[in-house]
């Protein structure tokens, strides 16, 4: 949920990240089918392939575990969508790193602190 009180979340099946503002409409904040590009677009364009679990920031940023393309991606404010974990290859790899360098495994779970801190749950790595 955002600071205006929108809900976002995944639709999973549909490769889709949905929003239902509080006047109760439902939009498409990202995702227009299954795969991968988009990064540096709009995110209305994007590929997704099994969007999962959604966290929104102080600043309005929603951030997406985009699984099956083992990465984790953030939408900003003004509508585009950009990776900040995950290389795209399913592995282990990359504590202590850039994390998009890092190697993640179907990542499941995400969720952002007051501070801005990022933290994801990489399912298939049991971490």
């Amino acid at each position: 949920m955002d600071s205006t009180g929108s809900l976002y979340f995944s639709d999973y099946n549909n490769h889709r990240v949905r929003k239902i503002s509080t006047d109760g409409k439902i939009s498409t904040v990202a995702g227009a089918g299954a795969g991968y590009r988009g990064d540096g677009g709009p995110a209305v364009s994007a590929l997704l392939n099994c969007p999962r679990e959604v966290a929104v920031d102080a600043a309005g940023s929603v951030y997406v575990t985009d699984a099956a393309n083992h990465r984790v991606r953030v939408i900003t404010p003004d509508g585009k969508i950009d990776t900040v974990a995950g290389t795209g290859t399913a592995g282990f790899s990359g504590d202590g790193g850039p994390a998009v360098k890092a190697q993640l495994n179907y990542p499941l779970g995400v969720a952002v602190d007051s501070s801005g801190v990022l933290y994801i749950s990489d399912h298939s790595n049991n971490r």
